[in-house]
């Protein structure tokens, strides 16, 4: 299973079970961070881009498991800032999920 879709399952769940269990509005909060992780494997998906890669500096175009170093400095910096802008990305759709399931009018 990916992580967008393990991601939105386990915020479903999160979010079905606080109001199961009657849980304060500001406690549902907490579905933020499944959400968030969601939304990181929707848009790394969607951009055919891995985050982590972009971040290390790295690439795999080969075997599964083998990376290679990204040689040009400049291709590094632009690969670190899509990389910073699927982390705001994602935490901005998490932080919003987040924020509708405290503000939903469930008892």
């Amino acid at each position: 299973m990916r992580a967008g879709h393990a991601g939105a399952i386990a915020s479903a769940i999160l979010f079905l079970l606080l109001v199961a269990v009657g849980a304060p509005h500001w406690a549902r909060l907490a579905v933020a961070l499944p959400a968030a992780v969601a939304a990181s494997g929707y848009v790394q998906a969607r951009l055919h881009f891995c985050a982590g890669f972009g971040s290390r500096g790295v690439f795999n175009f080969g075997d599964l498991g083998s990376v290679e170093s990204v040689a040009d400095q400049e291709a590094q910096a632009r690969d670190r800032r899509r990389s910073m802008q699927i982390a705001l990305a994602s935490a901005a759709v998490g932080l919003a999920v987040g924020i509708v399931a405290a503000l939903l009018p469930i008892a």
